[in-house]
């Protein structure tokens, strides 16, 4: 083989050596941005539960409160207060 040959068969080594490297570089970002979106994904998922679950503590309280009974009412309300003053403790 001659030095052109050799040239060549270079050239064309180093071309496919940087092709691997850049395709493996956007697959590392690719998964990385995946990785993202899946968490993202449960993190809104999360979220959406814990709202759902307040709304049903909300509704609960208020059912608690409309007794009719408005000593009883104004005294839940208050304990209610405390607790969410407390932060539950």
């Amino acid at each position: 083989m001659s030095i052109s040959g050799y040239i060549i068969t270079g050239l064309v080594v180093a071309i496919v050596a940087i092709l691997g490297v850049g395709a493996t570089y956007l697959n590392y970002e690719r998964r990385k941005y995946e990785r993202k979106l899946t968490e993202q994904a449960k993190e809104a998922a999360e979220n959406e539960k814990r709202k759902a679950d307040i709304i049903t503590e909300a509704e609960r309280d208020k059912s608690e409160v409309r007794t009719g009974d408005h000593a009883h009412d104004l005294h839940t309300m208050a304990d209610k207060l405390h607790e969410y003053a407390n932060a539950g403790k």
